[in-house]
């Protein structure tokens, strides 16, 4: 009696099975031994390229290791992506990855295999670590837009992340506080002195309402001292509609200052340097950096408290501007799509009417 024999995983015990296969068809020993040589050598090659006869052809896609599938996704995101989407797609990956490490789990894991139960113990280390509701929400929904993704690609079958929730609204209220006029001057005396360029990313959202985003990517090209204003593209802006800001006089002498002799109109107003001087140059600047800026130094330097945020700088001018300024004005440098839009940001404030019949028109009054 000839037989075939060869040991392959079984998926569901993850142990070595062993497979039979009878081989007493052909009558001719010498025909026999030639045939089953033929298909011993076509069961390894068909075994090295990893076909396993246990796994139907439906799910064999869904036994890919974890860390190939990520491998796989990154570069199949990479084709239409922009830099800042890759970003957050190959941070998500490592996060993975070390939580993979970090539980011992093999870096083999199929993708299958990741099941609710390691779901579970990966958002429970993510609400019992030092992270904040909103960064626990950001988690879960890259999370259950990643296995999406697997599903649709059929490296699985199930989102393990399905039955988690996010944290509900009323949490995640934001803490944020206008600046008062106080704050505004000492502000501007501290970075006068210390850091202009920085002052007039400040200003921009201040007076021109801009993104953080919209400014790392705003090039020297776009800022026009002759006729004070900022051209905001399209294909940078939030609403991805290009825009005017217009930057008013009390600002001028600021933006004037900006090394902007010899710099290429290409390059980028505000790049990236390890000194955080951001200065005209070829490198772009990750928007985070502003913030990381404003809370390693400037809140420091200032004695400020959390609630005192980059963004309060745009909270702040709005509610400014539309002291001294009709709303359909304000809504233009802003740039939002309706009055109504305008109004809800302005008057979401509690002390919004004091605060507009009080404060002065300079950022430094």
């Amino acid at each position: 009696m000839w037989y075939i024999v060869y040991y392959v995983v079984n998926p569901l015990t993850d142990e070595l099975q062993r497979i039979r296969i009878k081989f007493n068809r052909i009558k001719n020993k010498g025909q026999r031994r030639q045939l089953a040589r033929d298909m011993m050598r076509q069961l390894n090659d068909k075994l090295e390229s990893g076909w396993n006869p246990l796994i139907s052809g439906n799910e064999r896609k869904t036994f890919t290791p974890l860390t190939v599938a990520l491998d796989d996704y990154l570069k199949i995101k990479g084709k239409d992506s922009e830099e800042n989407s890759m970003r957050e797609y190959r941070s998500l990956a490592k996060f993975l990855r070390n939580f993979l490490a970090d539980f011992h789990l093999t870096p083999e894991l199929p993708v299958n295999q990741f099941s609710e139960d390691i779901a579970a113990e990966m958002m429970e280390s993510l609400k019992l670590s030092n992270i904040g509701p909103q960064t626990y929400n950001n988690y879960l929904r890259r999370l259950k837009t990643l296995w999406n993704w697997f599903i649709e690609y059929k490296y699985a079958k199930r989102n393990p992340f399905l039955g988690f929730k996010r944290y509900p609204k009323k949490i995640l209220q934001k803490i944020r506080t206008t600046l008062t006029r106080d704050d505004r001057k000492a502000l501007f005396d501290l970075l006068r002195n210390e850091n202009n360029n920085y002052l007039c990313i400040c200003l921009l959202c201040y007076y021109c309402f801009m993104r953080p985003k919209e400014i790392v990517l705003l090039q020297v090209k776009h800022l026009n001292l002759n006729k004070q204003f900022v051209f905001v593209p399209g294909t940078i802006a939030k609403n991805d509609k290009d825009s005017v800001r217009t930057i008013p006089d009390a600002a001028m002498p600021f933006f004037k200052k900006l090394p902007l002799s010899g710099a290429d109109p290409e390059d980028y107003l505000f790049s990236w340097t390890n000194e955080w001087l951001f200065r005209p140059g070829k490198t772009q600047c990750i928007s985070r950096y502003l913030a990381r800026y404003w809370n390693d130094y400037v809140r420091k330097k200032l004695g400020w408290g959390l609630d005192k945020q980059f963004y309060s700088l745009k909270d702040t001018g709005m509610t400014d501007m539309a002291g001294y300024l009709a709303l359909p004005l304000v809504q233009g440098q802003a740039d939002h799509s309706s009055l109504a839009i305008t109004s809800i940001y302005i008057q979401k404030k509690m002390d919004v009417q004091e605060q507009i019949r009080t404060q002065a028109r300079s950022f430094t009054e």
